[in-house]
């Protein structure tokens, strides 16, 4: 990533969850942008493609360089060879934005499965963390890189995506604290006040 680009995003960005939500928009403004490699990632092969065609119809390049690959982010063979694919494709990653997750049941917290909450958790913590240790493996081994306008860089930037839910509540929270107290039960959180 030697060269001085007009760009905004010059090097290559990688995007996990790139088949639809926040994911998806995130590699398409990469895109707008001038980011002209972008590896995405997704479990979803037809949202992947569709993001593929936008992109190819949005980017500010004539010919984007857009890797795509199917993988499930629960899957720690799977994350780390298609890291692995992705490394050799384009040599390096500049940016990585991990958006993949999941929202989970909307079911009263008692009658969740264990099964159900595991899911929930492994998708949205453990496969972001899988990514993240596999970002981190090349990204920390990699030539510093420079700037969209000539200054000296970094080895790579990591922006992991989460849910507002860690801070606000899905609506059937008060429901389950109400249950709560109507069964003579108390629930105490210390950052949200309830």
């Amino acid at each position: 990533m030697s060269e001085r680009s007009n760009a905004l995003f010059p090097g290559v960005a990688l995007v996990t969850g790139a088949a639809s939500g926040i994911g998806r928009q995130v590699a398409i403004s990469f895109a707008i942008e001038g980011c002209r490699r972008l590896a995405l990632f997704d479990k979803d092969s037809t949202g992947l493609n569709d993001t593929k065609a936008t992109i190819k119809t949005t980017s500010r390049d004539a010919n984007p360089d857009v890797f795509i690959r199917h993988v499930d982010n629960l899957d720690t063979y799977e994350v780390s060879r298609n890291m692995e694919l992705a490394i050799k494709h384009f040599g390096r990653i500049d940016y990585a934005v991990n958006c993949a997750g999941i929202y989970g049941p909307t079911k009263q917290s008692h009658e969740v499965t264990p099964e159900e909450f595991d899911h929930v958790i492994n998708t949205n913590f453990r496969g972001l963390w899988l990514f993240a240790r596999e970002e981190l493996k090349y990204m920390t081994s990699q030539d510093v890189g420079v700037t969209h306008d000539g200054r000296p860089g970094f080895r790579g930037s990591i922006v992991n995506v989460g849910s507002n839910l860690g801070l606000v509540g899905k609506p059937k929270t008060r429901e389950n604290i109400l249950y709560l107290e109507q069964a003579y039960m108390r629930a105490d959180s210390w950052d949200s006040g309830i």
